[in-house]
């Protein structure tokens, strides 16, 4: 699902959301773009009142920029913890 978001704001915007936390990443997907496009819901479950977007276990995603097209997401995994055996990237 996450893919699938990002390749929508690609599809218009050329590029990632710009940033280095995740609620910069999160902010132009909540509508804070220049076309007030909606690509994530504000009030969808995964989202913090401090616009984070959370894993499936209620951690906050880490972004990193690859490129202006490429985007590596991260996520701590089920036990919570970061670099540890059972991150996903």
């Amino acid at each position: 699902m996450i893919e699938q978001i990002f390749s929508a704001y690609r599809l218009i915007y050329r590029e990632n959301p710009v940033g280095t936390e995740n609620f910069e990443f999160i902010e132009p997907l909540l509508g804070a773009n220049p076309k007030k496009v909606y690509f994530i819901s504000p009030d969808h479950p995964s989202v913090t009142g401090e616009k984070e977007l959370l894993d499936r276990w209620g951690t906050p995603y880490r972004f990193h920029p690859l490129s202006g097209k490429n985007l590596e997401i991260q996520s701590a995994g089920p036990d919570k913890e970061w670099s540890t055996a059972d991150d996903v990237k």
